[in-house]
């Protein structure tokens, strides 16, 4: 007879593989449920109905920032042609809930539905999306570490120790956190405007006296006092003085600041 200690630690390892989920081998797995991801598995999904399309997240949210509060649609100079294809797909579907005729951003500058939206209507139309074109959606899906043989991926394995097999992967996370982990080289910063022959790219001049430099570059206009005294000497944390961005179209190796974006409702009670 074994003794209790060994027999209560077979046990746990035989509930402990029960629990643990099967491998699965697809064809696509898309990992990050942000708008990208959601938008990147539909779409493979759309051009092969044969395939058999993942997306996995590692946590329970789905949508990004789209259904987590940031409701303002940035829909930038272009808005017409660049708004196409599934994303095009999402914007008729919150004209739908609203029950509004869609109209493309020129035609509506962008500040009514359906491209302002509540984050609850962003989650439950991705997640109609998805379901729409048969994507399966595998949630508290960590991944850890990459299985890549000859710089080929081959599979991703789980924090619950299960493998996700696929011919293709696609990092779709803000922070590309599956790239760095399966050893692909990245670059990260603002590119010059000699690197890709971009002219608004690289260090932004300071806005003239008459406006934005070029008109659609998203400087920061509000009047906030960047110092953390009267003597208006020392910058706030983390932010640095214009004198010290860098000469205009020069590259850098600095990173975006995040932003926390909350959805308020005015409720009147008739």
């Amino acid at each position: 007879m074994l003794p209790f200690r060994i027999f209560k630690l077979l046990l746990l390892l035989s509930i402990s593989s029960q629990l643990r989920a099967a491998d699965l081998s697809v064809d696509v797995v898309v990992y990050g449920a942000t708008p990208a991801g959601v938008i990147a598995a539909v779409g493979a999904a759309q051009a092969n109905k044969q395939l058999h399309v993942l997306l996995a997240t590692p946590t329970m949210h789905v949508g990004g920032c789209m259904s987590g509060g940031l409701g303002v649609t940035d829909l930038g100079v272009h808005a017409n042609a660049t708004i196409g294809a599934s994303t095009r797909d999402f914007f008729k579907r919150v004209a739908a809930h609203y029950g509004v005729p869609f109209r493309d951003p020129d035609l509506c500058g962008g500040k009514s539905p359906p491209y302002r939206f509540e984050p609850h209507v962003a989650k439950n139309i991705f997640l109609d999306m998805l379901k729409d074109y048969n994507v399966t959606l595998l949630v508290n899906a960590r991944i850890v570490s990459f299985d890549v043989v000859s710089g080929v991926i081959r599979g991703a394995k789980l924090l619950n120790g299960s493998m996700l097999n696929a011919k293709v992967f696609v990092d779709a996370t803000y922070e590309g956190s599956a790239m760095k982990m399966a050893g692909i080289s990245y670059v990260f910063g603002r590119e010059s405007v000699e690197k890709y022959n971009e002219s608004v790219a690289g260090v932004l001049p300071e806005p003239t006296p008459r406006g934005r430099p070029y008109g659609h570059t998203h400087q920061f206009e509000v009047r906030v006092n960047p110092y953390k005294d009267a003597t208006n000497t020392t910058c706030l944390p983390h932010i640095t003085s214009c004198n010290s961005g860098g000469i205009p179209g020069q590259g850098d190796l600095k990173l975006g600041t995040n932003v926390i974006h909350l959805c308020s409702y005015f409720w009147c009670d008739k």
